[in-house]
């Protein structure tokens, strides 16, 4: 399951957008990943750089949203704390077990979240960058 960018997940603000794209761009590389077999070590850093990349992200929404004083923030900034526990708690646990199963459900999650995310709570700030 590959995620295409479109419109629909545009919130206006290049930086916010080129963000975006980089994260779809991770997941997407995740399914390549799985898709192709390309090995444990493929998996890994994936899981990495979206690790990195999505703490860097959401730093970068969480200084827009305070910068204008986005009402909804603190209920934001708690879905990207949650999301990252889940991410560091499912790296562990493949760490631990290297187990497939795992992936495709780390897949799945990092798949729906993404989309949910981006379409459903990021758009509640898109107004603020206009």
């Amino acid at each position: 399951m590959l995620i295409k960018w479109s419109e629909k997940f545009s919130t206006g603000n290049e930086l916010i957008d080129v963000q975006h794209k980089a994260l779809i761009g991770i997941v997407n590389n995740f399914s390549i990943a799985i898709t192709d077999e390309k090995g444990i070590e493929a998996l890994e850093k994936v899981l990495n750089d979206m690790s990195s990349y999505a703490w860097l992200h959401f730093r970068t929404e969480e200084d827009l949203m305070a910068k204008y004083s986005f009402e909804y923030q603190e209920d934001h900034k708690q879905r990207h704390d949650q999301f990252k526990k889940q991410l560091l708690q499912f790296i562990k646990d493949f760490n631990q077990s290297k187990d497939l199963k795992l992936v495709e459900r780390l897949h799945h999650y990092l798949y729906r979240w993404l989309i949910d995310h981006i379409q459903k709570e990021d758009m509640k700030y898109k107004y603020l960058l206009k």
